[in-house]
C-alpha cells in the first residue's frame, strides 16, 4: 500500500524543487497534496488525495463565464471528451465548476505511473482547457457544435418500460 510518505517522496522526483515551475505542499489538515505547475499560462492547480486505496488527482478548470445557452453543447463536448480519454475524465464539483480527475489504485503506483498520471493531466488540461472556455461562453460556437452533433436537447431521452407480457 501507498503511503504519504512515499507520495511526497515521488513528488520530490517528479516536482524537482530547484526546478522552479512545480511547488507542492502537504496540508496536513485537510489530508492531501497541493501542486501548482506554471510552467503553462495560466499556471494549473493540482490536488492529490491518497483515498482508500485509490490516488485520486484532481484539477479545477478555473472559474468560467457559463452561459446557460451554451451548457447543453458544453456538457455534450465533456462527455465526448471522456469517451475519447484515456485514464482521465471531466466533472463538476460540488460548486458546478469543470474538473479534470484521475485515479489509480495506490497498490499499482509506482514512480512511472506517478509522473505518467501528472504528465497525462496536464497535458489533457492544458489542451483543452481553452476550448472549454470557449465553449462555455460563445453562443455561436456552442450552437455550432449542437447543430454539427445533432444535439438539440441536454434532457435525457426517455426510457419506456416494456411489460412483462410484451416480452413473451
Amino acid at each position: 500500500m501507498t503511503t504519504p510518505t512515499e507520495i511526497s517522496a515521488y513528488l520530490n522526483v517528479v516536482a524537482k524543487p530547484d526546478d522552479k515551475r512545480w511547488s507542492w505542499r502537504y496540508v496536513q489538515t485537510k489530508g492531501y497534496w497541493s501542486i501548482k505547475y506554471e510552467g503553462v499560462l495560466p499556471p494549473c492547480e493540482l490536488n492529490l488525495e491518497l483515498n482508500g486505496s485509490i490516488l485520486c488527482l484532481q484539477a479545477d478548470l478555473g472559474i468560467m463565464r457559463l452561459k446557460p445557452e451554451c451548457r447543453p453543447a458544453l456538457h455534450y463536448f465533456l462527455l465526448r471528451l471522456n469517451d475519447d480519454l484515456p485514464i482521465v475524465k471531466f466533472g463538476l464539483n460540488h460548486e458546478n465548476k469543470i474538473t479534470l480527475m484521475a485515479e489509480i489504485p495506490a497498490a499499482q503506483l509506482s514512480l512511472g505511473a506517478f509522473e505518467e498520471l501528472l504528465q497525462v493531466t496536464l497535458a489533457v488540461l492544458v489542451q483543452y482547457r481553452h476550448e472549454i472556455q470557449l465553449l462555455a461562453s460563445e453562443s455561436t460556437l456552442a450552437q455550432l457544435l449542437l447543430k454539427q452533433m445533432d444535439v438539440t436537447d441536454n434532457r435525457a431521452v426517455p426510457i419506456r418500460l416494456i411489460k412483462e407480457e410484451q416480452v413473451h
